[in-house]
């Protein structure tokens, strides 16, 4: 029988399938139900493995089967450039986090494909920019580019409607938006700034406010044409372009213009804590950013800000984000973000592709396609 057969591969390739997704040796073997020094052996070419223990490791790993019969491991597409300035808690992408990023980037293929096939290709309509750029004067430009209105910025409810509000103005721009779940302690998001179809990728774990403002810090990734490959390796030039997409953010969710008429509003009613939560309320962001955007327009003092900076660190310190109840239909809007979901449906109810295709695509069972389309058609009403 073909299960006791062993195979004719080559032991670079099963090695590399389980180092690309950063899986300790002990970790595969027990997934595989095997000894170390088994698969120790099937690595290093002294044995081979059975058809049936290489479909095992072909779904421990997440890669087709086909791939295990290739005669060298073929190339990955890059993983995203390391920004992260958090000496102390860094820790590098998860087996997780490693797999969903590859998720990532097959869905960035198929969004290519179905998007042609609907003839309706996708084009990024956002101009690029360079670290010369005042990040203020960007943001105050792309907020009038994409006719984004203060009055409505306040009025958009609470901060899950205003998150929903700036995925869909940016996957507008031919920009897809998804989140993924993976530790904080891995990143609170990242991009690939690539030509044909950018990409910006939000932690699930994280706040609602920490959500929003990743999305437009990462933005200004996509702005700056960096992402994925990227030439730049010195700290400081790493440092600056993390600077850069801060103050951009933070130019773009709170203009100074109208933080400063609201604050000196609020400053003749309420005491200065109160003063904060409202502005906060506001603009849909964190006391955090509300604090670093009143410091940049001089509005506090620097002993002010951090004073009520530590005050906030200790008060979060041991707050989780809420989790609510999982919801099938939502996740999968969430994962795969709601452009990419739309055009999945409308390929299916064209005839593009089945509905065994369309499910596998978008990795949730056809009975919740109805609440998934309500669902993209309700949040479509956010302003």
């Amino acid at each position: 029988m073909r299960t006791h057969q062993s195979t004719i591969i080559e032991p670079s390739v099963i090695k590399w399938a389980r180092e690309s997704i950063a899986m300790d040796i002990s970790d595969a073997a027990k997934k595989a139900d095997l000894s170390e020094n088994i698969l120790f052996s099937w690595e290093s070419g002294e044995t081979k493995p059975t058809f049936s223990q290489l479909e095992k490791l072909s779904d421990i790993y997440k890669r087709p089967l086909a791939v295990f019969f290739l005669k060298t491991p073929p190339s990955d597409l890059p993983l995203p450039q390391d920004y992260r300035h958090l000496p102390a808690g860094k820790k590098p992408f998860s087996t997780k986090t490693l797999i969903d990023i590859r998720r990532i980037r097959y869905i960035q293929s198929l969004f290519i494909d179905i998007s042609n096939s609907l003839s309706t290709p996708i084009s990024p309509k956002i101009k690029k920019i360079n670290l010369n750029s005042n990040p203020d004067k960007v943001a105050e430009k792309l907020r009038n580019e994409l006719n984004v209105n203060i009055k409505n910025q306040f009025e958009l409810g609470d901060e899950n409607h205003a998150l929903s509000y700036w995925k869909r103005l940016i996957e507008n721009q031919g920009i897809l938006v998804l989140e993924i779940s993976m530790p904080l302690e891995e990143g609170r998001g990242f991009s690939f700034a690539d030509e044909r179809l950018p990409i910006i990728v939000l932690n699930s774990k994280d706040f609602l406010t920490g959500k929003i403002f990743t999305l437009f810090h990462e933005l200004g990734h996509i702005l700056l044409n960096n992402s994925g490959i990227c030439d730049m390796s010195l700290y400081m030039e790493r440092l600056t372009i993390e600077k850069f997409c801060n103050r951009f953010s933070g130019a773009f969710l709170v203009p100074k213009v109208d933080l400063k008429i609201r604050f000196d509003e609020y400053m003749k009613k309420y005491v200065i804590d109160k003063c904060y939560e409202k502005l906060a309320k506001d603009f849909k962001v964190s006391r955090h950013v509300i604090l670093r955007r009143l410091l940049i327009a001089k509005l506090i003092s620097k002993n002010d800000y951090e004073n009520k900076i530590q005050e906030i660190e200790r008060e979060l310190k041991n707050i989780k984000p809420a989790r609510g109840r999982t919801n099938p239909s939502l996740q999968c809007i969430k994962k795969n973000g709601k452009k990419f979901v739309s055009f999945v449906l409308d390929a299916y109810k064209q005839g593009k592709i089945t509905l065994s295709d369309a499910s596998d695509y978008l990795g949730v069972k056809i009975n919740h396609f109805p609440k998934v389309e309500q669902l993209i058609q309700e949040s479509n009403s956010y302003v």
